[in-house]
């Protein structure tokens, strides 16, 4: 039998692969190529990313994977948007969003879409971040960056550039990428990346007349839409924080941890305790620093400042109730420290409420209606907690009456409920937390002056209590409601 003279060699030559498999790398490719992983097309490749492995529209063999188009040497791989096949970072293809809706993606009610860039389009989804509660109106800020809002709009805080009240709610057109809102006394203010930057600018509309506004502007009375304030432009990228506003003044937090105040200032609650004429721009209050949040009641303001001790809140404005927390009932004349570490405040009428680093609330200052919910009716000077079934994640003031929202998702009330603003059924004072019935999954909660509103699910804000100017939004002008009713979009 004649042997083959090249056996021994290729049996030398596998032996020798085999053994070298650990240490080397040998490209493979479609048809044989041995340059696959190189970088530069060969007449049988359609792709090479310039090394071995699978790639992003390239496979192992340098051929294009289907629905991907690779260009250039080394080839630089994308998606074909409109052939019909989801791949790489694609989420829908040919206006198609498959089974995606609202629902399942978390953002509420609606339709969703499929853009032309392939991408799930979200803007005609309902879905709720926040809502917020002025004097005779509120706002909603949607999971999308877009607001809307509704009831009394006779200095055009509804910000549709009218002073047509609204049974329903109106988006607004002229203002996008919003981070936060909060409706005042006849206006509001909102935080928006809007001018794409890389700066966070506050935008304020409706009522003027005491520098509410904030754009320095002494002679405009009113603004029906949405207007920049010039000051926060000149500060470094995302300069506010947290708004805060119930009377007709507001406060921000800025990035340097100082907060700066505008609009009324008849008891010194912009100016750090500093009566004197109305802010028609912001100006900082000294003595603070390390600020992380804010709030502003009607004619007083409190900060939490970031730190330990056994105090972290400051207020300032006016104390004839106690409002401030200090105490006492004098006036300061700067901001004053309140016992007690606290993640969160807010400032009502003439009382605050603090949510404390252990999940309790403290209340203090008027409590006439029982707005500071301790059982009794008789005013406070320092902090008094408030009893409530769980820990609270969030509170809100109203003019006379207060809320928590609590970790089981449920909302508890308290104070003044002639307009049913308790939303517990009745018109009957509370002196002590209600839990609002048939309220579960609760995730944000605003009190106004004689209404409330909470997003109770992803795609549901319900309202109660007032409806004299349509601030329930059910499209009606009854009276009000002593039980949450939903708010018609």
């Amino acid at each position: 039998m004649r042997t083959n003279p090249w056996s021994g060699g290729l049996l030398l030559m596998t032996l020798l692969l085999v053994l070298a498999g650990c240490h080397a790398v040998l490209p493979i490719s479609k048809g044989g190529s041995e340059t696959c992983g190189n970088g530069v097309l060969d007449p049988e490749e359609t792709c090479d990313p310039g090394s071995v492995g699978p790639q992003d529209g390239c496979a192992t063999d340098c051929s294009t994977i289907a629905g991907w188009r690779c260009e250039g040497e080394p080839s630089e791989c994308e998606p074909i948007c409109g052939d019909g096949q989801i791949v790489g970072d694609e989420e829908c293809e040919n206006g198609d969003p498959g089974d995606a809706t609202c629902e399942n993606t978390g953002n509420g009610s609606g339709t969703l879409t499929c853009s032309d860039q392939c991408r799930l389009d979200t803007s005609h989804c309902i879905g709720f971040a926040s809502v917020s509660c002025g004097a005779d109106h509120a706002c909603a800020q949607l999971s999308s960056g877009r607001v809307a809002c509704w009831g009394g709009n006779a200095s055009g805080q509804i910000g549709d550039g009218t002073s047509t009240e609204r049974l329903l709610p109106v988006f607004l057109d002229s203002l996008d990428h919003v981070l936060s809102l909060r409706a005042g006394d006849g206006l509001t203010c909102a935080l928006s990346d809007m001018a794409q930057r890389d700066e966070v600018l506050v935008y304020c509309w409706g009522d003027n007349t005491a520098g509410g506004l904030g754009v320095g502007d002494q002679g405009l009375a009113e603004s029906r839409v949405p207007m920049v304030l010039p000051w926060f432009e000149d500060l470094a990228p995302e300069a506010a924080e947290v708004l805060g506003g119930m009377g007709g003044h507001f406060c921000a937090a800025l990035s340097d941890e100082s907060v700066a105040c505008w609009g009324r200032n008849e008891a010194g609650q912009v100016e750090g305790g500093h009566a004197g004429p109305d802010a028609f721009e912001p100006v900082r209050v000294d003595g603070l620093d390390r600020v992380i949040s804010t709030c502003a009641g009607v004619d007083h303001s409190c900060a939490v400042l970031a730190g330990n001790g056994n105090s972290n809140l400051r207020c300032w404005g006016d104390n004839a109730d106690g409002q401030l927390g200090d105490g006492t009932t004098e006036d300061r004349g700067s901001p004053v420290s309140v016992e007690g570490l606290y993640t969160s405040v807010c400032g009502g009428g003439a009382f605050t409420c603090g949510l404390t680093t252990r999940g309790d609330v403290r209340c203090w200052g008027l409590n006439d209606e029982g707005q500071l919910g301790i059982g009794s009716s008789q005013s406070q000077p320092s902090p008094a907690e408030v009893t409530l079934t769980a820990e609270a994640q969030q509170l809100t003031c109203g003019l006379a009456h207060a809320c928590a929202l609590l970790v089981t998702g449920e909302i508890a009330c308290w104070g003044r409920n002639a307009d049913g603003q308790l939303g517990d059924g009745t018109s009957v004072r509370r002196e002590a937390p209600v839990v609002i019935p048939g309220i579960a999954g609760a995730t944000f909660i605003s009190a106004g002056h004689a209404h409330s509103c909470a997003v109770t699910d992803p795609g549901t804000i319900q309202c109660w209590g007032s409806n004299e100017n349509g601030q329930l939004g059910d499209g009606t002008h009854k009276p009000g409601s002593p039980t949450p009713q939903p708010v018609i979009f």
